[in-house]
């Protein structure tokens, strides 16, 4: 599997079933490992903010002001520490080095001012695998308290799989992709607003990111 990011070499996953993933940082030498975890989060903001929406490289002159308006879109509001970017960062990181996937759009890249939310799943990615295609949607809950931010999440969940919820979101989806997105027509037509959602057994995953702080 290919990991973008290298994070397998800060978190260990320590739970890989079906239905379920957990992850773990850990310590080095009795310390807890917080300076690799932040380097490997700072790597992942340009791509969670851009998407493939200004397309996958960036010219060595332009570096600099890439990372800087990236972490602007994630970061730039008066209370970012009650807002949930940070668990959608992470969320990607893990979609993406651990799920093998690649991000259909970046839905912060849509902000048009600093405190704005964007509403919608916390993550799009797909993955291809041959014949195979996947479409994951994912759900991000960062909370202090750990039951409550499954119950939370739960609900989350729950409120985005109504049917009327997917369709709606799909509908917005299929007109922000990307056009260098990998086999963009065949995500259009599973988008579109009448394909059968039962066809979608098997081709869609949900998946959800909880770290209780």
């Amino acid at each position: 599997m290919v990991r973008p990011f290298e994070s397998d070499l800060v978190l260990e996953e320590k739970i890989s079933e079906a239905t379920l993933r957990a992850y773990h940082v850990g310590f080095e030498q009795n310390e807890f490992r917080l300076k690799p975890l932040v380097d490997v989060i700072m790597r992942v903001i340009p791509e969670f903010a851009f998407g493939l929406h200004e397309g996958d490289s960036t010219p060595n002159t332009q570096i600099w002001d890439r990372v800087k308006d990236a972490a602007r879109l994630v970061y730039t509001t008066d209370n970012y520490g009650t807002r949930g970017e940070f668990g959608e960062v992470i969320l990607h990181l893990l979609l993406r080095d651990f799920c093998n996937t690649i991000p259909l759009i970046s839905k912060i890249w849509f902000k048009d001012a600093r405190n704005d939310t964007v509403k919608g799943f916390d993550g799009v990615h797909i993955e291809i695998d041959g014949e195979i295609k996947k479409l994951w949607l994912g759900e991000s809950k960062i909370y202090n308290d750990g039951k409550s931010g499954v119950r939370d999440l739960a609900k989350d969940v729950m409120a985005h799989l109504n049917r009327d919820y997917l369709k709606s979101e799909f509908n917005l989806i299929s007109k922000k992709m990307p056009p260098t997105i990998p086999q963009r027509d065949y995500w259009v037509k599973l988008m579109h607003e009448h394909y059968p959602l039962d066809k979608y057994r098997g081709a869609m995953r949900l998946y959800v990111f909880k770290r209780a702080v």
